[in-house]
């Protein structure tokens, strides 16, 4: 009677011991997945905290720059490493492998093509989304270092450290114009509709309208909170590494150190928001078309799309 105890409590353990075992690992696993929970929650946190506003981060993690497609659905990626890649910003889609032209120094997506400037060179990369190899041209402006497509993409705009920008047709790469755009190296472009703007590294974000150029607006990055409305006059340029325009709008946002700043340009003395907290110096700063979200870098450079309050819309 005692053995067949004995077996019985040793079928048991067989039993139970997995069982037990089973369940310390559901506890050590759900400890673990709340322990990340808990990180994920800490980082959208302190993003909520510094931006104020509703965000998502970018699917292009590793990208050293980015730049919208036209109709927003996509972003152009490069990484570190030179690979150049197009995203389907919703997840739809696998990413597109579309060259490897090394590290770049500027980037831009037009509604054909897609120009980058190998970093330290004055040579222009037209790379066509469907494939095939990559057009060369030279717009004669030493090392290139900003790009953006303007006037709907009738116009490629190229910047460089020697502080003039070209303007091309992308068509055949021939330079239209070419003009001095102030003190210091072209550190970014922008275009949205007739406007185009420049950010010299030697003084404020100049605005022209239409390619005449007859009006210039100057813009400096700003201080003080948003909702007090107006700019410090004559506030520091200093820092201001890059600027983008709202499609559709006269938005312009500057990012200067640990904060973004976006002007109304209808109304120069008007700050639509200011945004503090990452280091946007290392990543642009882009609006995506057809939205009002807004990309900057994020922890660790990490990209990161955001919403505009209502408030902030452009």
């Amino acid at each position: 009677m005692k053995r067949v105890l004995v077996r019985g409590r040793a079928c048991a353990l067989r039993l139970v011991l997995p069982i037990v075992l089973l369940a310390a690992s559901a506890v050590l696993w759900g400890v673990g997945w709340q322990s990340a929970r808990d990180e994920d929650r800490a980082l959208d946190d302190e993003i909520a905290r510094h931006f104020g506003a509703p965000f998502r981060f970018l699917p292009i993690e590793g990208a050293e720059a980015w730049a919208f497609t036209p109709d927003g659905g996509s972003v152009v990626a490069v990484s570190a490493g030179g690979d150049l890649s197009l995203h389907d910003i919703e997840g739809g889609a696998d990413p597109l492998a579309l060259a490897t032209p090394g590290p770049v120094a500027a980037l831009a997506a037009g509604r054909s093509w897609i120009a980058a400037a190998p970093r330290g060179s004055g040579a222009l990369l037209l790379f066509d989304p469907a494939g095939g190899e990559p057009r060369e041209f030279d717009p004669g402006i030493g090392r290139i270092t900003a790009l953006a497509f303007a006037y709907g993409g009738s116009v490629l705009a190229a910047g460089g450290e020697s502080g003039w920008v070209a303007l091309l047709d992308p068509a055949t790469g021939e330079v239209e114009d070419r003009f001095a755009a102030g003190e210091g190296r072209v550190l970014d472009l922008a275009a949205s509709g007739r406007l185009l703007a420049v950010l010299p590294s030697g003084g404020p974000a100049r605005v022209y309208r239409d390619e005449t150029r007859l009006e210039t607006l100057e813009v400096w990055p700003g201080e003080g909170a948003a909702e007090e409305g107006a700019a410090e006059e004559g506030a520091a340029e200093e820092g201001a590494t890059s600027i983008d325009l709202a499609a559709g709008s006269d938005w312009l946002a500057i990012a200067a150190h640990d904060r973004v700043v976006i002007h109304v340009l209808s109304k120069p003395t008007r700050l639509a928001r200011v945004l503090s907290g990452f280091a946007f110096e290392r990543a642009p700063v882009r609006f995506r078309p057809g939205s009002h979200e807004l990309s900057t870098s994020g922890p660790g450079g990490r990209p990161v799309l955001w919403q505009l309050p209502g408030d902030t819309k452009p």
